[in-house]
């Protein structure tokens, strides 16, 4: 399970373009965590904001040990 809240602003020139940015958490284990765990955390990914930089980086992410973990099988 992972959960997602709104933390700090980003840096930026113009006050009007500040905007939140989630803070993601729940991440399996890089090492660790089963290929089931990871399908999930990336399922519940795609319910969020995907212009948010945090919640790209995360698909990235799980993405990726998806595949690894896809090819070692």
């Amino acid at each position: 399970m992972y959960t997602a809240s709104e933390n700090g602003k980003s840096s930026s020139t113009s006050a009007s373009s500040e905007r939140q940015r989630l803070e993601i958490e729940g991440e399996p284990d890089l090492i660790s965590g089963s290929l089931d765990e990871w399908r999930a955390y990336r399922q519940g990914l795609s319910s969020l904001p995907q212009e948010d930089e945090n919640v790209r980086v995360a698909i990235a992410v799980a993405d990726a040990r998806i595949a690894r973990l896809n090819s070692d099988r």
